[in-house]
């Protein structure tokens, strides 16, 4: 069935429509012209034929209706897929944008730090001990990290 898709649809459905008519037109013919005398004679064959190319006639119809009825739903999921990932791009940058903030913001908190610690820096190391502003200095920045 694959190398129907090679075939452009209206080629297809063309054919398809045709066998559907013939099979009718074969099927009325044997069933109501069978006193005339060249279709009376060939009247079972031509009816046998034309009920035969019918039913495959209505069968690729059905085929065909169901094949363009899943294209349809396919190019329909596609165009739900484009907007999903158009909406996925755009919360990607919001999520970008506040990673990029808080990085700004640990590393602004860091350089606080460090500059009180810079500051003090006389008094730390004064006596080799931790005075209580270095160590406020330095659990007030571990507090706020953890928030």
């Amino acid at each position: 069935m694959w190398i129907l898709h090679l075939l452009p649809d209206s080629f297809l459905i063309y054919v398809i429509n045709g066998i559907c008519v013939a099979g009718l037109v074969a099927t009325i013919l044997g069933f109501f012209l069978g006193w005339v005398p060249f279709v009376g004679r060939w009247k079972l064959p031509l009816q046998l034929l034309g009920i035969a190319l019918l039913v495959a006639g209505v069968y690729f119809k059905g085929g065909y209706s169901t094949e363009m009825e899943w294209r349809a739903r396919v190019a329909e999921v596609e165009k739900k897929v484009k907007v999903a990932e158009a909406k996925a791009k755009k919360a990607n940058a919001q999520v970008q944008t506040k990673i990029v903030t808080k990085i700004v913001k640990i590393h602004d908190k860091a350089n606080t730090v460090k500059e009180t610690i810079r500051r003090n820096k006389e008094k730390i190391n004064a006596e080799c001990k931790l005075s209580d502003e270095a160590i406020s200095a330095y659990n007030s920045n571990i507090i706020k990290e953890k928030k």
